[in-house]
């Protein structure tokens, strides 16, 4: 019999660490939370002399504490430690499956009304007392650990970086639900050469997409105003393609995508996508952006769309099985043009094409929409209201998603 956790995605088993194949020098594709994991540990086991830490969600769970002993065992052997926590994934560490977070105990009256309303909005039920954690205090009090996770820095990307040698980027944030349950990726990168590049893209410099290898983030570089660089080429890629886009994705919102996808599917691009069959939030504005798709396209054979039992939280669309992007960029205008985020470009027809694969896989686990999807009008309309830009607190980035639908 399978076991439903409370989000409503199928508790799977733990995983087998696993890959994808690529020929691109230094760079493995992880296909599951625990590859992820495995990697994670190792390179701090292995870190010589810095490890940079880079996460939205961190959850005092198994796998959080996990991870945090060995980052505190690194911190002992005499590794500088640097770790970036946003403070409002501290919202979802509250209302997630174990709804413990490991750094961010105690939360502002704003911070709890917004868990409590979450919390009911999504039928979670009430809140847990968050019980202190001596582990996360020696981590965060440590002399070789330097710790931000009080500052809401609007920066949801996943990023490990080890003696500035090796990179692991991707969507798996700390937590059991991460590791064992939802489907996700991350890319493990080798080579000084690639945490360079990457941190140039950081500092909002690198002019052109260059070779096989290259990396798309919305940054806010010091002193400058934030970049949004995501959407541009995901939005251009879109319209380029020409046979085929396969498309695993976790949230949706941005109509500006949902044309595009029609535009796609018009031209008679063959478009699979693969999302959660019940996501943990926005699920409504989910099947909103599904319903429309298909109202719009008359949902001819060559566009699948499938639900899959489990939760989606990957990010990736592959082009044309020649370009893959792959990283923490949602379908939203959170992501386009609120959050910091960061996502692997990747020009490799051998890797792009098993990418594809992997998501023709999982669209086969899943199950094919064939008609309406049913939807909850007023959900949608607020989780769309929700994930809008504020220009007050933001500025005005160039990217505003101005003429946003769906």
């Amino acid at each position: 019999m399978t076991r439903l956790n409370p989000l409503g995605a199928v508790r799977a088993p733990t995983q087998a660490p696993g890959t994808i194949p690529s020929p691109v020098p230094g760079l493995t594709v992880l296909s599951s939370g625990e590859a992820a994991f495995q990697t994670m540990t190792g390179e701090l086991d292995r870190c010589r002399a810095r490890a940079e830490i880079t996460v939205f969600i961190w959850h005092d769970d198994d796998t959080g504490n996990q991870l945090a002993e060995h980052a505190l065992a690194a911190a002992e052997r005499g590794v500088s430690l640097h770790i970036e926590k946003d403070r409002i994934g501290a919202i979802y560490e509250h209302i997630d499956p174990n709804k413990h977070s490991f750094f961010n105990k105690r939360l502002t009256l704003g911070e709890r009304a917004r868990v409590e309303a979450l919390s009911w909005a999504y039928r979670r039920g009430p809140t847990r007392r968050q019980e202190p954690n001596a582990l996360a205090e020696r981590l965060a009090s440590h002399p070789q650990v330097a710790l931000r996770h009080g500052a809401r820095r609007h920066d949801h990307s996943k990023v490990f970086i080890f003696d500035d040698e090796r990179l692991l980027m991707g969507g798996v944030n700390v937590g059991d639900h991460f590791r064992h349950e939802w489907l996700d990726f991350m890319v493990r990168l080798d080579g000084a050469r690639y945490v360079e590049r990457y941190r140039a893209r950081r500092a909002g410099r690198g002019g052109p997409i260059q070779g096989p290898v290259d990396f798309l983030v919305n940054t806010t570089p010091p002193g400058q105003a934030r970049q949004f660089n995501v959407f541009r080429q995901r939005l251009a890629a879109l319209e380029a393609a020409r046979e085929s886009v396969h498309i695993e994705m976790a949230y949706f919102g941005d109509g500006r995508i949902l044309d595009a996808l029609v535009r796609c599917v018009a031209r008679g691009v063959e478009v699979t996508l693969v999302t959660a069959a019940r996501a943990n939030i926005v699920h409504d504005l989910n099947h909103r952006f599904i319903d429309q798709l298909r109202r719009r396209t008359g949902a001819p054979p060559h566009l699948h769309i499938s639900l899959h039992p489990r939760m989606v939280h990957t990010k990736l669309m592959v082009f044309d099985r020649q370009v893959a992007q792959l990283g923490s960029s949602n379908f939203t205008t959170l992501s386009h043009a609120v959050y910091d985020e960061a996502d692997l470009w990747l020009q490799c027809p051998e890797t792009a094409s098993a990418l594809a694969d992997a998501v023709a896989q999982h669209a086969a686990e899943g199950a094919r929409v064939t008609g309406p999807v049913a939807y909850r009008r007023w959900a949608a309309a607020v989780e769309w209201v929700l994930q809008r830009p504020n220009p007050v607190s933001l500025g005005a980035p160039p990217e505003r998603a101005a003429g946003a639908r769906g």
